[in-house]
């Protein structure tokens, strides 16, 4: 069974990394893109 919550923490970790890469990146270079045409 320690394997098993292992293995789930694992998942865990990766699905948060996962979902910080499609979400902060993307809202990141909206805001550089954004604040870019602002200026213009």
């Amino acid at each position: 069974m320690a394997s098993t919550n292992q293995q789930g923490d694992l998942q865990s970790s990766s699905f948060s990394e996962d979902w910080r890469q499609r979400i902060l990146i993307p809202t990141i270079l909206a805001g550089v893109v954004g604040g870019g045409v602002g200026l213009v």
